[in-house]
């Protein structure tokens, strides 16, 4: 369960999107260096209003250090029709 802010900064004034998904990760082998596939559902609400559902598909690897590791990925979140995408380059911790 995660939830992000997705903002447009060239649009100014204009807000962006408040996202929340559920997804699942399938990690590939275990070690320092472990690489993984990711995908969920959720919605994302704009900062005007209104709201559509998204679907996301994504991977990445996972650096990890004792019980925590810091994870790069790249993700595609996409609305239901698929004729809305946003690919971004993420960074984060896990536990």
């Amino acid at each position: 369960v995660e939830s992000s802010i997705l903002g447009y900064p060239e649009c100014g004034v204009c807000g962006g999107y408040l996202i929340a998904a559920v997804n699942a990760s399938y990690h590939i082998g275990t070690g320092k260096w472990v690489p993984f596939v990711t995908g969920g559902v959720g919605a994302a609400g704009s900062t005007e209003g209104g709201g559509v559902g998204i679907a996301n598909v994504g991977a990445g690897v996972t650096s990890w250090f004792g019980r925590y590791g810091v994870r790069l990925e790249l993700r595609d979140n996409a609305d239901f029709n698929f004729e809305a995408h946003n690919v971004s380059l993420r960074i984060g911790f896990t536990f």
